[in-house]
């Protein structure tokens, strides 16, 4: 039997596979990163659509159908002759009311302050500087809530890797945008084409969906995409809303009187 010597690896060998092993045990692996088809069309594109669109509207006033289910009451409350009112950034005014025409709710908010009011409950709630929406739930402003169920500000100034674009369905034209930081967005939307309108807007806290916005049935008013029915959901809150909106009037038919919670005469 033979037996053979194998030649020792030399300095610069070990040195090398040494090297090599330390390297491998603390290079972490990038991030993987959404692939687009090539045929995405451009995040440029799709904010300045929708920056444009919104930058029309300072203030609208609108009739239509109010809905509302909160913790407070298992049943379902609908409004039919309701009055919605809007005006930038965050101030909004719905005065809900039955059949009958009796009042049956008011909700406003403006300067930070928040008035909720159910007349047949004889309920009466006004909190300043609120940071949750009526009182419970997760930290979720009034101010953030309204201005996303209505009219998202500086979409035009949310580039410089604020906003990624994170997936295109070709077949639905629809993109999915995320906002914030990549590895935690505080928000998922979901805008839709080819004229770029928002269909679905998620509001994220650590992870977790906090409120949910749909918006649907939109058309032309005066030149500008608005749309017909606007729902919001608040799981943690077990809260959900629904505007269904009609005669809508594009900065015009608001009066200032209606967000001073303080007045209760000749509300609409």
């Amino acid at each position: 039997m033979f037996l053979t010597r194998t030649a020792a690896p030399s300095r610069w060998a070990v040195a090398f596979l040494v090297a090599g092993i330390a390297g491998c045990a603390t290079m972490s692996p990038r991030e993987p990163r959404s692939s687009l088809p090539p045929n995405a069309p451009s995040l440029a594109t799709i904010l300045t659509a929708l920056g444009q669109n919104d930058e029309k509207v300072d203030h609208f006033r609108a009739e239509g159908v109010f809905t509302i289910q909160t913790p407070a009451s298992d049943a379902v409350q609908r409004f039919h002759n309701s009055v919605v009112a809007f005006r930038r950034p965050a101030d909004l005014y719905v005065a809900g009311r039955t059949r009958a025409g009796l009042l049956g709710i008011r909700l406003v908010h403006a300067n930070n302050t928040m008035l909720l009011e159910l007349p047949s409950e004889g309920r009466r709630e006004l909190r300043r500087n609120p940071d949750t929406f009526l009182g419970i739930g997760p930290k979720l402003s009034p101010e953030t809530l309204i201005r996303e169920l209505f009219l998202s500000e500086g979409w035009a100034e949310r580039g410089d890797g604020a906003v990624r674009m994170v997936a295109f369905d070709e077949a639905r034209t629809t993109v999915v945008l995320e906002i914030g930081p990549r590895r935690r967005p505080r928000q998922r939307v979901e805008v839709t084409g080819p004229d770029w309108r928002v269909v679905k807007n998620e509001l994220l806290q650590r992870g977790q969906v906090i409120a949910t916005i749909t918006k649907t049935d939109y058309c032309d008013v005066d030149g500008v995409a608005f749309p017909g029915v606007v729902k919001a959901m608040l799981p943690q809150e077990k809260i959900w809303m629904e505007f269904r909106l009609r005669s809508v009037s594009i900065n015009a038919g608001v009066e200032a009187r209606w967000f001073s919670i303080e007045n209760d005469e000749g509300l609409p």
